[in-house]
């Protein structure tokens, strides 16, 4: 064993690292034999280290220079931990690696995906992409996209997938339902590995995706998140914070309380760590917080400075250079009940005026753009589009155009808008599964809005004729 557990209050079979847990280097020893040993609650999969949580190489970190310390008089020690510190700065190295292969796996299977709205379920393969790594790609994609998601690593005439579960669906179920399709599978209900021939992948995502479809019909299908409770902002105290610790351990059978609340305003907005996550400052009143949301960034969270939100959270005490504060670990957010009600309506109207449907007056109205709001529209993007090309989700779109613009500009006025551009050849629209995809394509030529047959249309409803 590499290493040895030397403090009495730490379990090795504890389901979470304990807060008191120490290290001690003990030499001729392989350290990839080591952490399953100590940490089996971590899922270690394959010995070159790709999926070792970030969590657990801070965590060695800052324990080998601890003990480091405490052993500083005695040198034959000190020169092992000063080896330990070593081979931790390998596996930050390493998982740097994996970071990087994740990055461009997530990329890959987002480029993969079909046009068009939320899917019903993710199934693609690919031949490049690394087997101990899918299973963290898979987890991500199924948070982000809401829905089950199956990554297939191809080699030859077999793949070998790593799926991840969502809303309650089932998948080892749903694995033996289609088992004869598949070479061979396991797992339990939230993730699960199989084999499969190449040529079985097509027949096998017709399958699952009718599978997940008729389950997000079912009442057993549980997208909502569960918020333990509401709060208001005085609660958020340290010693409120603290004393939520009488909780521990926490794991899957003993989650960690997820709280809500409401009406926040955004005043900072930062991508940290190259992008893979979002650095947010919130206030309510004479209250502001710190918060870090986790493998997002603002354009997959649809969130920009200024916006109103609600915000489910796991709080947490942040330490830095010996300062305390209260710092928010989100788990979801969205806007405000006022816009999200709002967009509602506007969807609504939308999807009839799609149809060919009859709008009402104040309905058609609703969605009727003036010249200023396709002016503003056509700024925002002229402005703040990257090589021609911007994706953003319409909501927090509309709303970044109301701000920049000083007017007030629905989401349904902003998509009429882009439609009238599209119509008019001056973008390309794209819908992909939660945001929209627009390349600019003017080549300086002036157009006449006021013969575009959908503004005619709309306007023919809004009188009434």
């Amino acid at each position: 064993m590499f290493f040895q557990n030397i403090s009495d209050t730490a379990d090795r079979r504890c389901p979470v690292l304990p807060v008191h847990f120490r290290l001690h280097l003990l030499p001729g020893c392989d350290l990839r034999h080591s952490i399953p040993y100590l940490f089996p609650q971590i899922p270690y999969v394959n010995r070159n280290f790709l999926i070792l949580p970030s969590q657990l190489l801070q965590y060695l970190f800052i324990h080998f220079r601890t003990v480091a310390e405490q052993y500083r008089p005695v040198g034959g020690r000190l020169e092992r931990l000063g080896r330990a510190v070593e081979l931790a700065g390998t596996l930050c190295r390493l998982n740097r690696k994996r970071q990087e292969i994740e990055g461009s796996i997530y990329q890959s299977a987002v480029a993969m995906l079909p046009p068009g709205g939320p899917p019903q379920a993710i199934v693609l393969a690919d031949e490049s992409w690394h087997q101990g790594v899918v299973g963290i790609v898979a987890s991500r994609m199924a948070e982000e996209y809401s829905c089950p998601t199956f990554l297939i690593c191809l080699d030859g005439d077999k793949g070998k997938a790593s799926s991840r579960s969502y809303g309650g669906f089932n998948l080892f179920r749903s694995l033996e339902q289609l088992s004869g399709l598949l070479e061979s599978y396991g797992g339990h209900e939230l993730a699960a590995g199989f084999t499969i021939r190449r040529a079985c992948i097509e027949p096998f995502r017709e399958k699952m995706l009718q599978l997940c479809s008729s389950f997000r019909q079912s009442d057993a299908c549980s997208t909502a998140l569960a918020i333990d409770c509401e709060i208001p902002p005085e609660l958020l105290t340290i010693e409120n914070i603290q004393a939520l610790d009488e909780l521990e351990p926490c794991g899957a059978g003993c989650p960690r309380p997820i709280l809500c609340m409401r009406g926040l305003q955004v005043t900072e907005l930062t991508e940290v760590g190259g992008g893979k996550h979002l650095r947010l400052r919130l206030s309510k009143g004479p209250f502001t917080w710190g918060a870090i949301f986790f493998s997002t960034n603002a354009q997959r969270a649809a969130v920009a400075q200024g916006d109103v939100v609600d915000i489910a959270f796991t709080p947490q005490i942040n330490e830095y250079r010996s300062m305390r504060s209260v710092q928010l670990n989100l788990v979801d957010i969205r806007p405000d009940k006022a816009f999200r009600e709002a967009q509602g309506h506007d969807r609504v109207v939308y999807r009839k005026h799609l149809s060919g449907g009859e709008l009402s007056c104040d309905e058609a109205d609703s969605l009727l753009p003036a010249r200023q709001d396709f002016v503003a529209v056509w700024r925002y993007l002229a402005a703040f589009s990257q090589d021609g090309t911007l994706c953003e989700e319409l909501g927090c779109l509309s709303r970044k155009i109301s701000r920049c613009a000083k007017l007030p500009l629905s989401a349904g006025k902003t998509r009429i808008c882009l439609d009238v551009l599209a119509e008019q050849g001056l973008v390309q629209l794209e819908q992909r599964p939660k945001t929209l995809l627009i390349r600019l394509c003017a080549d300086g030529r002036k157009v006449d809005l006021e013969k575009s047959p959908i503004l005619i249309h709309l306007k023919k409803q809004k009188a009434g004729t």
